[in-house]
């Protein structure tokens, strides 16, 4: 019996760890965000407040270009951080899993109790709907960061156009929403796409012990959908 509490402490003290270590990559996700949105309002007040200088107003579509690229490249590094930090999220939590899986395998009593699987393939890198407004989908980014990357986009090329022509501002705005539209699109896909390639890893595969399949050939099939 003091051999079963002291796994208990251990596997306890394990699996706080690991929630820990989630919570912190959700703070750092966060911070890197606030970080992220501090520079881009820092550049457009930037523009705001040097409007009124000669030397803007003579360069002032190169200076928004100029502005807008660096933006865009702060952006989606941060995007690929966040991405990084969810895919890590995710490994903790399915190691937490793994822990869960203990307690229920000792008490079958408790399973009716437990909030989440006891498997360490749960939740998924992924999750398994098409991509689509959803907030499901968006797995590794953030709406803002998505939105924002996408707007610095479109604002870039229809700086690059209006310095071709300024007779067709209707095409310009008209485009630089259809790329708007499409980078937003291509983001999404791109998140999508590597957090998919992680969970089919030959890495994570070979780190599932408890695959939630086996729950149906076990004693805890019911009781979790």
């Amino acid at each position: 019996m003091e051999y079963i509490e002291n796994i208990s402490d251990f596997l306890i003290a394990e699996y706080n760890a690991l929630q820990e270590r989630a919570r912190k990559c959700e703070e750092t996700k966060t911070s890197r965000i606030n970080f992220y949105l501090i520079i881009v309002a820092a550049s457009w007040a930037s523009l705001a407040s040097s409007a009124q200088l000669d030397f803007v107003q003579k360069n002032v579509l190169n200076i928004v270009i100029l502005t807008e690229f660096i933006v865009l490249i702060l952006g989606i590094a941060t995007l690929y951080d966040l991405m990084n930090f969810s895919a890590a999220i995710v490994m903790f939590y399915r190691k937490a899993g793994r822990i869960r899986r203990w307690f229920v395998d000792l008490d079958k009593s408790i399973c009716k109790y437990v909030a989440f699987h006891p498997t360490d393939d749960r939740p998924n890198f992924s999750p398994n709907i098409n991509l689509s407004f959803s907030i499901l989908s968006w797995r590794g980014a953030e709406s803002i960061l998505v939105i924002i990357n996408s707007f610095s986009i479109s604002i870039v090329f229809a700086c690059l156009f209006s310095k071709i022509s300024t007779t067709y501002t209707l095409i310009t705005i008209i485009t630089s929403f259809i790329i708007f539209i499409l980078a937003w699109y291509l983001q999404l896909y791109f998140v999508s796409k590597q957090m998919k390639k992680q969970q089919k890893s030959e890495y994570q595969q070979n780190q599932i012990n408890f695959p939630y399949e086996d729950l149906k050939n076990t004693d805890y099939n019911g009781f979790w959908g």
